[in-house]
């Protein structure tokens, strides 16, 4: 046993820190639970955990964390936080205009933050894995070819369209990435007129983002 403390983002300072004594041999689901239980959060509504800007995965042990107990502190994010709720009021809103299928905000590692989507075929997860792959192979070739920043990758098919936009913190560490799918565009006109949704959702999603790095 060992105790971690945590740190409930969206509630007054005097009611989000606390300490947990917390299971060694268990992973984040097992820990969710017991946060879930001191803080008296509604079990429906899904959480997550933040550490050093990356958030930890389900299937995570303890033993995996790399962290220390008596320093880092987890953040906890539940679904109704105000920074998530506009990330998808910002997808939303991409989608009206864009007309996309679907469009998602993701870690550099693949995991989802927020998305919206008009198809219910459509599993974000795969998008946002997809994403990565492109993103990280873009990456790959430029440190091979000693090419500059990576910030666009677009992929044309017979009758859809993919755009995925790298997304990068003022300090330089944290990456995240903007997906989109869409029908193919109809013209060149119509392809820039998607760059500049794509503009306005990066603009109006950075101060969050920036605010979820930092945790």
């Amino acid at each position: 046993m060992t105790i971690l403390a945590f740190r409930l983002i969206g509630v007054p300072p005097e009611n989000a820190l606390k300490e947990i004594r917390i299971n060694t041999k268990g992973n984040i689901t097992d820990i969710k639970k017991l946060v879930i239980q001191e803080y008296k959060l509604n079990p429906v509504l899904p959480i997550q955990f933040i550490l050093k800007g990356s958030i930890l995965s389900n299937n995570t042990g303890y033993n995996d964390l790399r962290f220390f107990p008596k320093k880092d502190v987890i953040a906890v994010m539940t679904k109704q936080v105000g920074a998530v709720s506009r990330l998808e009021m910002v997808l939303q809103e991409l989608n009206t205009n864009g007309n996309f299928r679907a469009s998602l905000f993701s870690t550099s590692t693949g995991l989802v933050l927020a998305s919206q989507k008009s198809d219910d075929s459509l599993d974000d997860r795969v998008v946002a894995a997809m994403g990565t792959l492109l993103s990280d192979a873009a990456i790959n070739a430029a440190e091979e070819m000693n090419l500059s920043e990576v910030q666009v990758m677009k992929i044309y098919y017979k009758e859809d369209y993919i755009i995925c936009r790298n997304i990068i913190m003022p300090e330089g560490d944290t990456k995240f990435l903007l997906a989109v799918l869409s029908k193919s565009p109809e013209s060149d006109d119509v392809e820039k007129y998607f760059d500049q949704l794509l503009n306005w959702a990066v603009e109006n999603s950075q101060a969050d983002l920036e605010k979820l790095s930092s945790l």
